[in-house]
Formats: C-alpha cells, sequence, structure tokens
C-alpha cells in the first residue's frame, strides 16, 4: 500500500537525490499518490521541511471522502480479500472482464474515444475530450497501466469508507501489529505537515474532488505557499500528464512559481 511508500520508498528517493547531487534540499513534485505519500512522510517526519524547500502536489490526494471515480464503488468489498483476489488481482491491480465492462456500461458515454473505455485507468479517473490529443491516445493507452500494488487502490477503497486520511487496514489486529505496530491503522495529521506546499488543482477531477482538497487547504493552511486552480473548465486527474495544453496550464506556471520561489 501506500503505507509503504511513505515509510521507506519515498524517503530513499529523496535520500538519493540529496545524497548523489550534493545538494542540501530540493524541489518536490508530485502527482496524485505522489501527493498523498508526501503527506504521510512529512506527518511523521517533520524533518523533511529542512530538505525540501518546496512541495507541489498535482491532483493532491488525501481525504477521498467524495470521491468520484468509480474506486468508490469498490469501498463496500475492500475488506473482502477473496472477492479482492477475484476481481482485482492477487499482487498487480487489474479489474476482471465482467467489472471492467461494468463500470464501462456505467461511466462511458459515446463522446469518449474508442480504446478509452477499455482502460483501466480512464475508467477510474476520467476523461476530458476536449484536452485529449486523439493522436497520441495509442501511445497513452500503450503505457497505463503501468502496473500497481492492488493495496494501493484497496487503500483509497477503504478510505471511502472510513472518511479519514489512515493507514491500510490489513484486516485484522495481528496484521495490523505486525505493520504498523498497533491494533488498528493509525491516523495522519495533515496538521503536521510543516513543509511549504503548492497545490494544484482541476475542476473535474474524480479523484481530488473539490470538496475534499479543501479539507487539506484547512488542515495545512500554515504551509500553503500557492494554491492553483487550474483556469480550464472540465480538467481532470490525467490531463496534469497528457492535456493538449498542458505546457499552458501546468508547466509554464510551475517553472514559473519555480523560479520565483524565495524572491
Amino acid at each position: 500500500s501506500w503505507d509503504e511508500m511513505a515509510h521507506y520508498d519515498l524517503p530513499a528517493e529523496l535520500e538519493y537525490v540529496l545524497g548523489h547531487t550534493g545538494k542540501e534540499k530540493l524541489f518536490y513534485i508530485g502527482h496524485s499518490m505522489g501527493s498523498t505519500t508526501f503527506f504521510v512522510m512529512n506527518s511523521l517526519n517533520q524533518t523533511w521541511a529542512q530538505r525540501v524547500e518546496l512541495a507541489t502536489f498535482l491532483a493532491p490526494v488525501a481525504y477521498v471522502d467524495h470521491m468520484a471515480s468509480p474506486i468508490a464503488y469498490i469501498a463496500p468489498f475492500a475488506f473482502a480479500v477473496d472477492w479482492v483476489a477475484e476481481n482485482l488481482g492477487f499482487g498487480e491491480f487489474g479489474l476482471s472482464d465482467w467489472l471492467s465492462n461494468l463500470l464501462a456500461s456505467l461511466f462511458c458515454d459515446n463522446s469518449w474515444l474508442e480504446g478509452i473505455c477499455e482502460n483501466v485507468v480512464f475508467l477510474l479517473t476520467g476523461y476530458d475530450e476536449k484536452q485529449m490529443n486523439d493522436t497520441m491516445l495509442p501511445t497513452i493507452v500503450q503505457h497505463l497501466p503501468a502496473g500497481t500494488s492492488t493495496f494501493t487502490v484497496l487503500h483509497y477503497a477503504q478510505e471511502v469508507n472510513q472518511k479519514d486520511f489512515v493507514g491500510f487496514d490489513w484486516g485484522s489486529e495481528e496484521m495490523n501489529m505486525a505493520h504498523h505496530g498497533q491494533p488498528k491503522p493509525p491516523k495522519y495529521h495533515l496538521e503536521d505537515v510543516n513543509t511549504q506546499i503548492a497545490l494544484y488543482w482541476g475542476d473535474n477531477d474524480w479523484l481530488a474532488q473539490a470538496e475534499d482538497l479543501m479539507k487539506i487547504v484547512m488542515k495545512c493552511q500554515d504551509v500553503i505557499y500557492e494554491n492553483y486552480q487550474v483556469p480550464w473548465e472540465g480538467w481532470n486527474h490525467l490531463d496534469f500528464m497528457y492535456a493538449i495544453d498542458v505546457d499552458k496550464y501546468i508547466n509554464i506556471p510551475l517553472i514559473d512559481m519555480l523560479n520565483n520561489f524565495g524572491k
């Protein structure tokens, strides 16, 4: 799950970059789960504020109470291990054919390009027709999905049920003790995040809904350097990577912000 990413992977990656470059500080940019893991890491270890100048989050995700993604439909089964293994894969995430077809029938419409509805990533994150470069679509779908653990998806689904920012529930006190050192998953407190952060978000993000983003804003208000809503109606979760106008709405404003940081 992203518990392990926050505890082990992300700190190791940042330590490597700092050690390899010889720099004392760095700028961090994370998309989606890249924001989730940083929130957890920094809330547990506030010394990262001394080594990260600014953490920029594209489509930031912590709370998911209002998630519009079909992941919310998986939430009722998030603790049913047998169902998960049969329909989501045990190890690497992947929807079963019947579940994929069901979600496609619920969420796709005639405006979606051919191939979109057959791709699990688009099914779970949504689709912005006006910002999709259809000539680039064959390349995109060859790279998505790139592979992830089933537990990372289940972790968000569990949060839909729990309506809080918490660690992964392994299903028993014994398993939680083995992973967390306590019988119940820990709560993560965004009030403990002390690195300066910048939030970049869109109004049509199925995973990072505005209502949930406002929770981040309220709990991190003392460390928010910039709160930037993309000025495009319909901007969604994948537009941060693949939109036709990603330079105009994301790359150029972001680079300008970094160049002017601290001035």
